[in-house]
């Protein structure tokens, strides 16, 4: 999911002062990873950028999947789909707000868009989810690095009816192509919430946005070698941070371009 969250208050004593904001976040791992210099310009120079129109259109798929898991978890029972795209439409036209520079996308199909992968998340994920926690937010010790976020959701997994079920740490991804199995394997987000929350179970809620809208289930298992490895990870990337490390993308990035990168022009397009 894309819309910013209301992250908790750090307790002082986890307070890390040699940091951004006083704590490490996942998205600021990816950005750092993505590219040092990106990095340094959002959040050392606080060179913040206007939202893009995916932004607009993850937080209308956020809003409505957010507000569904609530009432489901509430009421035992899916919410009507014609609410939902109310929710999700609000959402959207809220955000839309926001963004300076459409490109290529036209709002109106692009709203249209968000509203038909909402649809297929209610009528394909919906059903099958028993949420045990909603949009849990979390400050916890990575390590020696203080990371906070926000867990999309904890889903109580069954295979059939009386089936007990397993918990499973769930993320919402929305993208153009299937994630793959390597995807699914490899994503440190995924390693991050499950050793948050202590499970071994998490998986990728997939939404396609493909000419036909698709949903996919995509599970995958953590042991304590993945979270051994995002702890070394996570202490690596913050160590060269404090250093004021901040390499550049490799130069063949698909990210370094005009097109990708907001900071493009007064880096590697300067001059």
């Amino acid at each position: 999911m894309t819309e910013k969250r209301h992250l908790p208050v750090i307790p002082p004593e986890l307070v890390d002062a040699a940091l951004p904001g006083g704590a490490f976040s996942h998205s600021q791992y990816e950005t750092y990873k993505s590219c040092g210099r990106a990095y340094e310009f959002k959040y050392i120079q606080n060179q913040r950028l206007a939202p893009g129109p995916a932004m607009a259109r993850g937080t209308a798929i956020h809003s409505a999947v957010e507000t569904a898991l609530r009432y489901k978890m509430a009421h035992g029972s899916v919410p009507s789909l014609e609410s939902q795209l109310a929710v999700a439409s609000a959402a959207f036209d809220k955000a839309k707000e926001a963004v300076e520079l459409w490109g290529d996308d036209e709002p109106g199909k692009l709203k249209d868009l968000s509203l038909s992968l909402y649809r297929v998340y209610h009528a394909q994920a919906l059903p099958k989810i028993n949420p045990v926690e909603v949009e849990e937010p979390f400050i916890v010790k990575v390590g020696t690095v203080t990371v906070r976020g926000v867990i999309d959701l904890v889903d109580r997994a069954t295979e059939h009816p009386g089936d007990p079920g397993r918990l499973e740490v769930a993320d919402l991804k929305t993208s153009a192509a299937k994630w793959s199995e390597s995807d699914v394997k490899n994503d440190a987000q995924l390693s991050l919430y499950t050793a948050v929350k202590r499970l071994a179970f998490g998986r990728i809620d997939n939404l396609v946005s493909t000419k036909t809208p698709a949903m996919h289930r995509l599970q995958t298992t953590r042991g304590p070698r993945d979270h051994r490895n995002l702890i070394e990870d996570y202490e690596q990337t913050v160590d060269a941070i404090k250093r004021g490390i901040f390499l550049m993308a490799p130069m063949d990035s698909w990210k370094c371009t005009p097109k990708w990168c907001g900071y493009y022009a007064q880096c590697r397009g300067r001059g």
